[in-house]
């Protein structure tokens, strides 16, 4: 399994900078990541900002395989290296027990194996669309003179998205959407919670 790691790493530096990887925490050099100063500065000047944390329901469980094959391919990763991981994750199965009777197999089409080394980089690669939806419709903090500071942090499957305009939880929900409908992932409303700084007005609900 270790082995399979070192494959994706130059495809993850190549396009992962929303994402805190490995043992790194620098951000990405063309684009700044908001630090506390930056929103605290956000908070003095009576400006909009709000600050969204995500959770997905089970969120390594629910990525669906052909979601992930296709999206590696997307990034010119190694047919060979597809294939391998492809072998790895076909014909797995579960089976239900009750009692003392195990039930028919149930085929598992989703999900990407917990405790194995390359399983975090194989979730980061398919949550990198989302983030890009996001980073790239979202204004961001501006800081300075007009650096644009990243709409969008993660860590693991922990997801912070900064906004800075009521108008933008119409693009944060689109893109959510897709993304659930093409990973087969899913909200979850009930932990998935907003800060409203100093100055924010909030959308109206639908």
């Amino acid at each position: 399994m270790r082995i399979l790691v070192p494959r994706i790493r130059p495809v993850m530096a190549a396009h992962l900078q929303h994402i805190i990887l490995w043992r790194s925490r620098k951000p990405h050099p063309r684009r700044g990541i908001a630090s506390p100063g930056h929103i605290c500065t956000r908070r003095k000047a009576d400006t909009n900002t709000c600050i969204l944390s995500l959770d997905f329901h089970n969120a390594f469980d629910r990525i669906a395989h052909d979601y992930l094959f296709h999206n590696l391919q997307s990034y010119g990763i190694r047919p060979d290296f597809i294939v391998h991981l492809r072998a790895m994750y076909s014909d797995s199965s579960a089976s239900v027990q009750i009692n003392d009777t195990i039930a028919g197999t149930i085929p598992i089409q989703s999900g990407v194996w917990q405790g194995f080394p390359q399983s975090m980089a194989l979730y980061a690669l398919c949550l990198h669309p989302f983030l890009s939806m996001l980073d790239h419709s979202l204004q961001g903090l501006q800081v300075g003179r007009g650096q644009r500071c990243r709409s969008v942090l993660v860590y693991a499957d922990d997801v912070a998205v900064i906004t800075t305009h009521p108008t933008e939880f119409a693009t944060i929900r689109q893109a959510i959407h897709c993304f659930e409908k093409v990973t087969g992932t899913q909200l979850n409303p009930s932990k998935s919670k907003g800060m409203a700084l100093v100055g924010w007005k909030a959308p109206a609900l639908n």
